[in-house]
């Protein structure tokens, strides 16, 4: 046995904790994905030399004989995903505790 959890923590391990923990997960997480660094680096070079097509750049980097899917991996970026402590406080049940309001 890796772990002896004292009586206080045993709740900790039982699936319906772990049910809840990650409904509020999914419920309150906020994904942040940025724009792919080659992305960027890709269209500013061909901004700046637009004698070098975008299918040129890409043959040169990753082969010509890459199919589709493996240039597919220099358009991505890190992802996260993380609970903030503001939104996490709102109420997102049918009973809500936020309501949106414009005034003019």
């Amino acid at each position: 046995q890796l772990y002896n959890p004292k009586p206080e923590e045993q709740f900790l391990f039982e699936p319906q904790f772990f049910s809840r923990m990650l409904g509020m997960v999914l419920l309150n997480g906020q994904e942040r994905m940025p724009p792919s660094p080659f992305l960027e680096y890709r269209n500013h070079l061909t901004d700046w030399h637009p004698e070098i097509s975008q299918e040129a750049l890409i043959d040169t980097i990753m082969g010509k004989s890459a199919d589709e899917s493996e240039q597919d991996i220099l358009n991505y970026s890190s992802k996260g995903q993380g609970i903030y402590t503001v939104a996490a406080c709102m109420n997102h049940s049918c009973d809500p505790n936020v309501y949106v309001t414009y005034t003019a």
